[in-house]
């Protein structure tokens, strides 16, 4: 299989995403592997011999999840209302280490971590997430190497959109085990 890269922005689905191809090309629990290579800024290049996948999910359930986890972003808002017309830049604080719930399923636990992404994005939630989409679409148009998925045609119909992935990546596979658990980072239940 040739080598993929992950992008996708901020609580889009990109663990599910890794934990799905892991599982079920390559056959491990363990998905960081592909999370290394996994991408949230704009993509500038595009390299011939690499195949990029570009998961995309709509705004409204990565504007939630964004704000759920608001303090691994470093942003100090407390109303979601408020987070929703705010330029990223004006909430981000720089305070940042805060506990998490993790499950990569093959280790589960917690975290300590935290993210940088957010400190320099002059648009609100919405603006960027458009952007960051639009950027891509734009980017991976007509590229034989780049392909786009939807979250939420994966939650709709799993074997078809992984048949897709399959196609993509040339593989045969044709039956796809789910993930059923969340994977990821999430915040630490009060």
């Amino acid at each position: 299989m040739a080598r993929l890269v992950l992008h996708g922005h901020h609580r889009s689905g990109n663990h599910w995403l890794a934990a799905l191809i892991s599982t079920n090309f390559y056959g491990k629990d363990d998905y960081r592997f592909l999370l290394n290579s996994r991408q949230h800024g704009l993509t500038s290049c595009i390299a011939p011999c690499v195949r990029y996948i570009y998961i995309e999910r709509n705004f409204m359930d990565v504007a939630k999840s964004v704000f759920a986890m608001r303090a691994r972003f470093g942003l100090d808002v407390d109303s979601f209302e408020v987070f929703l017309e705010t330029p990223y830049r004006q909430m981000y604080t720089g305070q940042l280490a805060v506990d998490l719930e993790t499950n990569f399923i093959c280790e589960q636990g917690g975290s300590r971590s935290s993210s940088l992404f957010f400190r320099g994005i002059d648009e609100t939630p919405e603006g960027w997430h458009k952007r960051h989409l639009e950027h891509h679409h734009r980017v991976f148009e007509g590229k034989d190497n780049c392909l786009i998925v939807s979250y939420d045609a994966l939650k709709q119909d799993l074997n078809a959109e992984m048949t897709r992935i399959a196609e993509f990546t040339e593989s045969d596979l044709r039956e796809f085990k789910p993930i059923e658990s969340r994977v990821g980072f999430f915040p630490r239940e009060q």
